[in-house]
């Protein structure tokens, strides 16, 4: 390629100019066989005329000056470009791809390809990795349609179809319930599930809430109420329920349970509602002009001039009831009202029983108030159910089943206390039970209670369940609405409660005997 001088300061081309321009007279020649060395990349040589040679005797490769500046040397050799290499820049687009041809990015970074592209291990656009698994999800959709292992596209009208219906993993099947409690009971798997073997104590248990999660229950059975409880020993709760506490889904109904967050179900609470072709109603609104005694109630008071016998309210648009007791401190305070007939009650064993009132006090001293049911009628007697004095409470003795809500300003607690008799024998050991809440003066309160068949009982106040007591009443007990005022004993206040309706739901008998 040229001769090389052992004195690597001397340019072989001025030795070449003594040698050859005498014997061909040319000496371009002498420029051209000749080469300059330097130790290292010639950053900083500068070439004496383009087409230069230099020789890196460090790195041992040629270079060839492309300039006349410093600096301006292509490597040659193994460094070389070959005619397969510069064909693949030559043609070459910036920002457009063309076959066989080098990519060359626009001055934005921006490339577009002509073409498929084929890429060995994954995407990164940012921190999205999109490897060959996340890019098969997107492979072959079609708009609007779910598909297995795909990702869902809405159409142009935001609608999609499930595949199958199993887009969000629906599925149905039979449960039959089982245990007692959040810990024993059947779980929950399907969405859509129809319980069985209903029996007023077993129960199914949803699975841990997630938000979005949504569970269909159907109790098929006419007769009993079924338990349903959030997962056991977790913080999860459906509606106000505390923590394991059962929803009672009543008997033919169905509810659905939507989680909405990862601790709370909400369910409708009318779910709990026995439905019409398996229970008959009793639902008075006191909107007549008089209350009806011909068809529904009994009403009777004692001559105390305070007294007040039930009576519609005029001019109330909720329709409503007026009672009041006396303040004589004798028989006579008293004011009753029950069904009109005990043959219009509810048999226990028959199915769930519940019993619903909303009462307003007029006053909250020196009185005695009792809501709900009974197996006696009111008479001019003017019985009270129930009377409690510090934390003991006595029924009548005309009463063989009873249950009822107690306000008694004799208690020891003043507040709704939960009373109730089966067979003769006084619930709870004949010991108060308070309830946490206190009747408010000129604000209604919704009162509930609900037998189940069995005659285990619960009580609510404002939808929310304050007590369970099981085998409140007898299986074989026939029940009917049954409320009373009376005045306290160790006080007397003339009060006056507003009732603004009165519920009262039973099993229908299967026979027409």
């Amino acid at each position: 390629m040229g001769i090389k001088m052992q004195n690597e300061g001397v340019r072989t081309a001025d030795v070449m100019r003594k040698i050859i321009p005498p014997m061909v007279n040319r000496e371009e020649l002498a420029d051209v066989i000749g080469y300059v060395t330097n130790a290292g990349t010639p950053g900083s040589v500068v070439p004496h005329f383009i087409g230069e040679w230099l020789f890196d005797t460090s790195g041992n490769d040629f270079y060839v000056a492309f300039g006349t500046s410093a600096g301006e040397w292509q490597p040659i050799g193994a460094n070389t470009l070959t005619l397969t290499e510069l064909a693949f820049l030559d043609g070459a687009l910036s920002t457009n791809l063309v076959a066989i041809k080098a990519a060359i990015l626009g001055t934005g970074g921006a490339l577009t390809l002509g073409g498929a592209l084929t890429a060995v291990g994954s995407i990164i656009i940012g921190a999205a990795d999109l490897n060959e698994a996340d890019l098969e999800k997107l492979d072959s959709i079609t708009d609007g349609t779910g598909a297995p292992s795909k990702a869902v596209v809405l159409d142009s009208n935001g609608d999609f179809k499930m595949a199958d219906g199993d887009f969000f993993n629906l599925s149905a099947d039979t449960l039959a319930l089982a245990g007692t409690n959040a810990s024993n009971a059947a779980a929950l798997v399907d969405q859509i599930t129809i319980v069985t073997g209903a029996d007023g104590v077993k129960g199914a248990v949803l699975p841990a809430a997630a938000d979005l999660l949504e569970y269909a229950v159907i109790n098929d059975s006419p007769t009993y109420a079924a338990k349903v409880y959030p997962v056991s020993a977790g913080n999860d709760v459906i509606n106000e329920l505390a923590s394991d506490e059962a929803f009672i889904l009543a008997p033919g109904r169905s509810v659905t349970f939507k989680a909405i967050s990862a601790t709370q179900w909400y369910a409708d609470r009318h779910a709990a509602e026995p439905v019409k072709e398996t229970h008959f109603e009793v639902f008075d609104d006191f909107t007549d002009a008089a209350i009806d005694t011909t068809n529904n109630w009994i009403v009777f008071k004692g001559t105390t001039a305070a007294d007040d016998l039930a009576a519609v309210v005029a001019g109330v648009p909720e329709g409503q009831i007026l009672m009041g007791n006396g303040a004589a401190n004798d028989a006579q305070d008293k004011t009753v009202l029950s069904l009109i007939l005990l043959a219009k009650g509810s048999l226990i064993s028959l199915g769930k029983t519940v019993f619903e009132t909303r009462v307003s006090f007029g006053a909250i001293t020196g009185c005695s108030w009792g809501f709900g049911l009974g197996d006696v009628l009111a008479n001019a007697t003017e019985v009270a159910n129930y009377a409690i004095s510090a934390v003991t409470v006595t029924d009548d003795a005309g009463i063989a089943n009873a249950i009822s809500f107690v306000f008694d300003t004799d208690a020891t607690a003043v507040l709704w206390q939960a009373c109730s008799t089966n067979a003769g024998t006084v619930g709870n050991g004949a010991v108060a039970e308070s309830l946490v809440d206190v009747p408010a003066v000129n604000t209604y309160q919704t009162l509930r209670i609900e037998v189940d068949a069995t005659g285990d009982a619960r009580f609510y106040i404002n939808g929310v369940m304050r007590l369970a007591r099981p085998l409140a009443v007898a299986t074989t007990a026939l029940l009917i609405p049954y409320i009373w005022g009376d005045s306290g004993v160790a006080a007397q206040t003339a009060v006056d409660v507003h009732i603004d309706y009165i519920k009262f739901q039973g099993a229908r008998p299967s026979s027409d005997a």
